[in-house]
């Protein structure tokens, strides 16, 4: 569950006027998507590298917080800017395995059916482009708005709508049995 953008915001405002308890309360309530986040773009191991230096930018640039936004799609901008910046100075691409696995992670259980699906899905969400699969990830697993995509992609919100559009489409014809 998503922790409410009010009380974000209220940690927010404590953490810039120097509270270290409201540091620890914010961590504490956004590492997991700011590390699914950043999970997308690396490993399982470089991932938790990754959520800490997102952290230590958003730490750098709380000052820069305008309490009047959402604080959660601000700071998965800032994490989402930290793993593209580890991929273009490593010089590797974004690679749709690791997309893929942060996404069903998220949404799939274990299980033998499960494992099925699992395996459905990962298939079909390989046909999707990267900003298609990005843009239904936010949507759909972590539950932000076309609003609050856009804040964090820098799309617009009508491009952020036409991409989860045309991903649900991509995927259900992909998806669907064969007749």
């Amino acid at each position: 569950m998503r922790p409410s953008d009010d009380e974000l915001r209220l940690l927010m405002a404590e953490y810039q006027q120097g509270s270290e308890e409201a540091f620890r309360e914010l961590y504490m309530r956004t590492a997991a998507p700011i590390e699914r986040c950043v999970r997308r773009w690396s490993d399982s191991e470089r991932a938790a590298d990754l959520t800490q230096e997102a952290f230590l930018q958003i730490h750098r640039a709380r000052r820069t917080y305008r309490p009047d936004s959402p604080l959660l799609p601000w700071m998965l901008a800032v994490a989402r800017h930290v793993a593209l910046q580890y991929v273009r100075t490593r010089g590797r691409r974004i690679t749709e395995a690791h997309s893929d696995e942060a996404m069903l992670d998220a949404a799939v259980d274990s299980g033998e059916a499960a494992l099925l699906a699992r395996h459905d899905l990962n298939e079909a969400l390989k046909e999707l482009p990267e900003d298609q699969r990005e843009a239904l990830w936010l949507t759909e697993i972590e539950g932000f708005s076309s609003a609050e995509i856009a804040r964090i992609t820098g799309a617009s919100e009508g491009a952020v709508r036409v991409r989860v559009t045309r991903a649900r489409q991509k995927l259900r014809k992909v998806m669907e049995p064969a007749r």
